[in-house]
């Protein structure tokens, strides 16, 4: 129960009245005029259920409080619903189908198209204003580029849980070949695009969430949702797509089998958040991880049990590793 003191504006001296007189009466007034204080229910005699409606302020502000778990952000969404604008993203998903049928990859073919990129020589590029575009509002914390030189799309993700497309050949003309989605409530921490499966984007965030996102679908669907610990890193192997390894809480990889939606593996790798997981694109049982600990580490997943691991090679710096 809300109770508001009313305020007491002071009034002119009557005539006939001397000053000093009318001090003491204006006095009297305050000190007789009664103060708002809280009172329970149970000393005014009230009963719960006879509680009326509180004001429609209290009301709306009630409204706007957000639970720390919605339950929208359990469920699959279009990506028509968590477009942040009105125009139609048919080129995008048009033109990443189009390649991923014409051009689709092999497991052997990831490898070479890693080595054709490696082979760049990046001293010869040069940045020109046209290659440069605001994806997404806000700070980017992830970055990822499709991996097919059929087509240059990247896609980024940024402090406020938007993950943004930008299709830097794009030809719309009703466009510049930008896409933003609000896919999380907390920075977007991570994002995987499967060289063999172009259709298949997923996402991650601080909250501990993460989305996958199918092209063919047009849908947003929920993989994985952690149990109160941030996720701050995640990678996959390239040998095996449905299988995440999720860097969750204080120093833990876990893997998760996307089939099953169960953990196969749990590790304690660090003695604090994993900011960075990947894998060796020419031996995929070789992980490598960094660190807040200020360490990195190699490991080779044959090696790794149920006990605490050992990893084959240790690197101590002096700050924390992004």
């Amino acid at each position: 129960m809300c109770i508001i003191a009313p305020k007491i504006w002071g009034h002119g001296r009557p005539r006939g009245t001397t000053k000093s007189s009318n001090v003491s009466s204006e006095k009297k007034v305050i000190s007789e005029t009664p103060i708002g204080s809280r009172r329970s229910l149970r000393t005014q005699g009230i009963a719960p259920d006879d509680v009326t409606d509180p004001p429609k302020k209290l009301q709306n502000l009630k409204s706007h409080v957000i639970p720390k778990e919605s339950p929208q952000d359990l469920i699959a969404f279009s990506m028509r619903d968590a477009s942040c604008s009105s125009k139609s993203d048919e080129a995008l998903v048009s033109k990443i189908l189009s390649v991923r049928k014409e051009f689709g990859l092999k497991y052997g073919d990831c490898g070479k198209k890693f080595r054709v990129m490696a082979s760049i020589d990046f001293n010869t590029m040069v940045l020109v204003p046209e290659n440069v575009a605001r994806v997404v509002p806000n700070s980017i914390l992830s970055v990822k580029f499709f991996p097919s030189a059929d087509m240059s799309i990247v896609a980024v993700g940024n402090k406020l849980g938007d993950v943004g497309f930008w299709n830097v050949d794009s030809e719309d003309k009703d466009g510049d070949g930008i896409y933003t989605y609000h896919l999380h409530r907390a920075p977007v921490s991570a994002i995987i695009i499967q060289p063999f499966s172009l259709n298949k984007i997923i996402t991650s965030c601080y909250n501990g969430q993460v989305r996958s996102l199918d092209i063919e679908k047009e849908m947003f669907d929920l993989v994985y949702s952690s149990d109160g610990h941030e996720i701050v890193s995640m990678s996959q192997r390239l040998d095996y797509v449905n299988s995440l390894y999720i860097g969750e809480g204080p120093g833990v990889v876990r893997s998760w089998d996307e089939r099953s939606g169960k953990t196969s593996f749990s590790w304690e790798l660090h003695e604090a958040r994993i900011n960075t997981i990947d894998f060796n694109s020419e031996n995929v049982n070789m992980m490598v991880t960094s660190s807040t600990d200020r360490t990195v580490c190699i490991w080779d997943l044959r090696k790794l049990g149920k006990s605490k691991p050992n990893s084959l090679k240790m690197i101590t710096c002096e700050r924390a590793v992004p």
